[in-house]
C-alpha cells in the first residue's frame, strides 16, 4: 500500500512542476503566499532551474515562429 502511495504522490508532483513551470514568475511569486508546499517547492533550486529552462527554450521556439511565418 506504501509503495501506491507514494506513487501517487510523485504523480503529483510531477504534475504539480508541470503546470507550474508554465507559469509566469509573476504568479509564482503570488503562489508563494497560498501554502507552506507551494512556498517550498517554488522556492527549491531544481524548480527553479526547470522554470527558467522552460520559459528561455519555449520562447525560442515562439520567437522563430514567428520570424519564419513573416
Amino acid at each position: 500500500m506504501e509503495n501506491v502511495e507514494e506513487k501517487r504522490m510523485e504523480l503529483l508532483d510531477e504534475l504539480m512542476i508541470d503546470i507550474l513551470k508554465r507559469l509566469p514568475a509573476k504568479s509564482l511569486i503570488r503562489l508563494k503566499c497560498v501554502s507552506k508546499s507551494l512556498y517550498s517547492l517554488i522556492n527549491n533550486p531544481d524548480f527553479i532551474f526547470i522554470h527558467y529552462n522552460y520559459d528561455s527554450f519555449s520562447n525560442k521556439f515562439i520567437f522563430l515562429k514567428r520570424y519564419i511565418e513573416i
